[in-house]
């Protein structure tokens, strides 16, 4: 349906320049379309909630999102959220399942990749994901968690140069990441 496919592009694009009660009130108006664009519409809410620290909110609007369609991204959010709330058991299922949803998803991985850091084996989780970057070199979330990864690990050549790709690919990616 174009008409939701535009809403979503607008609201994407609201949120990304900073006006997040517009980007709201398109995704808003998606909420009577068909599972996946209300699936997306709730995708759209969870960021507008993330950029704002409201992870709880944020949660919510996630697993409302994959009740509807089941996305890698939101599952691999889903990660994230529960390691920024200190859940790391919580983390490890929701990348698990993120891997479920679809293993060949560079985010499928990189979920798992942030759990591994955090239980204190950077080494594996950089290992891991140098295999998935051999695979899909063209992905932006993919160098963001190797930079995200190598900064924790202080490994200040590798977060640069894992930084800069992330820059050049998509810019657009950097706002919000660094939860």
């Amino acid at each position: 349906d174009y008409r939701q496919e535009a809403l979503y592009r607008l609201g994407i694009t609201c949120l990304h320049s900073g006006e997040s009660k517009k980007a709201e009130s398109y995704f808003n108006q998606m909420n009577k379309s068909s599972k996946l664009w209300r699936s997306r519409a709730h995708l759209g809410i969870a960021l507008i909630n993330l950029n704002a620290g409201k992870y709880r909110t944020a949660s919510d609007q996630l697993i409302k999102s994959l009740k509807l369609s089941r996305t890698t991204r939101g599952a691999y959010l889903l990660t994230l959220i529960a390691l920024q709330e200190n859940h790391i058991k919580r983390a490890k299922k929701w990348a698990m399942r993120t891997r479920t949803l679809d293993e060949d998803h560079p985010m499928a991985e990189s979920g798992r990749a942030i759990v591994l850091q955090q239980l204190g084996h950077g080494d594996d989780a950089l290992h891991l994901l140098n295999e998935i970057e051999n695979k899909h070199p063209e992905s932006c979330e993919l160098q963001l968690t190797m930079a995200r990864i190598a900064f924790s690990e202080k490994l200040w050549d590798l977060t640069i140069l894992h930084s800069e790709k992330a820059v050049s690919m998509c810019p657009e990616l950097l706002q919000g990441y660094f939860l």
